[in-house]
C-alpha cells in the first residue's frame, strides 16, 4: 500500500484530481448526503444533490470544474468524511491513466449467519439480498456464510472458522431475524476505522436492536454487575444499559416507527459497553486472532465449572480480558422480528409506560 504522501502528490500534481472532474455522477444514499449537506454548509459550499428517481437514493453530478469538495490544490477538502463511491473508485477496478488503480482495497466484510432452522425469514432475506448488493457495489464484499449447527456455539465457531480463512478485514454477524439498512454494516465498520485513526482501539461495534419482548423491549447493551449463582452455579451478571441508551438517543434524528435505520458519524452515538450480543455485530479480523479458540462456548473455569454465562456474554468477557473493549453504536440500528418487528417505537412505547406516561426519547 503506498505512503499517505504518495497518494496526496500522485493525486494532486501528476493527474490533478482527474477522478474527481466530470462529466460524471456518483451514487449516495440517504445518510450521506445529510453528512455531505452539513460539511457543505459549514464550508459555505454550494452542495445539491440529484434524486435518483429508479432507486432509493442520490446523484452527486461532477462537472468538469471539479467536484466542490475539492479544494485549490486538487485534493479532497473532507477526505475523512468522503462517500463510500469516492474511497473504492478507482482503486479496485483497473481504471485507465491512474497510478493507484489496483494498489489500494477497501475493508472487506465477511457476513456470517448463524441460522435457527431451515426456513428463512422473506423480510430478513430481503435485507440482506440489498446488503449484499451495496457491500459488491462499494467493492467491500468478502465473502458469506450461513450455518445451521447442533448448537449457537457450532454456528457461530463454523462462521468465524470460515471467515479466517478467507482474505477478508471484518467479519459482520447477523441473525436470520433481523431487519436492517443495506449500508448498516460498512457503516459500523466505517466508523470503527475512523477511531482508530483518532487513537482509539474499537475492534468490536454493534448496532443497536431490542430484546423480543413486547412488554419490556430492553436494549441489547449490557453492563456486567458482578456474579451471581443460578441453580448452584456461579454465572457472570449483566444488565441492559436503558438509561444509557435512552440519553443518546433523545438528540439523534431516529424514525418514529420500527423501521431501521443508519446514521452516520457526526452524531454523538456511540459508547463503550461491556457486552452486547451477536445479533448485529461487526467484529474486526484482529479479534479472532488475539481470543482464544473457542471463541464462543460458554463460560466454565473463568467464574467456576461448569459455569452457566450465556455464550455471547462468555465471547465479551474473553475479549475483555484479552484487553479488547467493546462498544454499541445507538445510531445504526436494526429491527427485530416477533410478530412485528421489534425497534425505536417499541422501546419508546415501553419508556413511556415505564415512566408514567413520560417519554425521555426524542425523535425527529
Amino acid at each position: 500500500m503506498m505512503a499517505v504522501e504518495q497518494v496526496r502528490t500522485i493525486c494532486s500534481i501528476r493527474c490533478k484530481a482527474f477522478c474527481c472532474r466530470g462529466p460524471n455522477r456518483i451514487v449516495l444514499d440517504s445518510s450521506e448526503v445529510t453528512r455531505l449537506e452539513r460539511l457543505a454548509a459549514a464550508k459555505h459550499l454550494d452542495f445539491k444533490p440529484t434524486p435518483n428517481v429508479l432507486h432509493d437514493g442520490w446523484f452527486m453530478d461532477l462537472p468538469t470544474t471539479g467536484c466542490v469538495f475539492l479544494s485549490d490544490d486538487n485534493l479532497c477538502s473532507i477526505y475523512a468524511d468522503r462517500p463510500s463511491r469516492c474511497r473504492t473508485f478507482p482503486l479496485v477496478a483497473n481504471t485507465p491513466n491512474c497510478e493507484l488503480s489496483g494498489w489500494v482495497k477497501p475493508p472487506q466484510i465477511f457476513v456470517g449467519v448463524p441460522r435457527s432452522g431451515e426456513r428463512m425469514n422473506l423480510e430478513f432475506q430481503s435485507c440482506f439480498m440489498n446488503m449484499q448488493s451495496y457491500l459488491r457495489g462499494t467493492h467491500m464484499w468478502g465473502g458469506c456464510f450461513e450455518a445451521i449447527g447442533a448448537t449457537v456455539e457450532d454456528n457461530q465457531n463454523d462462521i468465524v472458522d470460515r471467515f479466517l480463512r478467507s482474505e477478508a478485514d471484518y467479519l459482520m454477524l447477523i441473525e436470520d431475524d433481523m431487519l436492517f439498512k443495506a449500508n448498516a454494516p460498512s457503516m459500523l465498520v466505517w466508523k470503527m476505522r475512523k477511531a482508530q485513526q483518532q487513537g482509539i482501539d474499537m475492534r468490536i461495534l454493534g448496532g443497536l436492536y431490542f430484546q423480543r419482548l413486547a412488554d419490556e423491549p430492553l436494549p441489547h447493551f449490557y453492563r456486567r454487575t458482578g456474579i451471581r449463582e443460578h441453580k448452584g452455579e456461579r454465572a457472570l451478571e449483566h444488565e441492559a444499559m436503558v438509561d444509557e441508551v435512552d440519553a443518546l438517543l433523545q438528540d439523534l434524528p431516529i424514525p418514529e416507527d420500527n423501521s431501521p435505520y443508519v446514521l452516520g458519524p457526526d452524531h454523538a452515538s456511540v459508547m463503550e459497553v461491556d457486552a452486547a450480543t451477536t445479533g448485529f455485530l461487526a467484529v474486526e479480523r484482529s479479534v479472532f486472532e488475539d481470543v482464544p479458540y473457542p471463541w464462543f462456548r460458554r463460560m466454565g473455569a473463568d467464574v467456576g465449572e461448569p459455569g452457566c454465562t450465556a455464550v455471547d456474554f462468555a465471547f465479551f468477557y474473553r475479549a475483555h480480558v484479552c484487553d479488547i473493549a467493546s462498544y454499541g453504536d445507538v445510531g445504526i440500528g436494526a429491527g427485530h422480528l416477533h410478530h412485528g418487528p421489534i425497534g425505536i417505537k417499541s422501546f419508546q412505547d415501553w419508556q413511556t409506560k415505564r415512566n408514567g406516561g413520560r417519554n425521555a426519547t426524542t425523535t425527529h
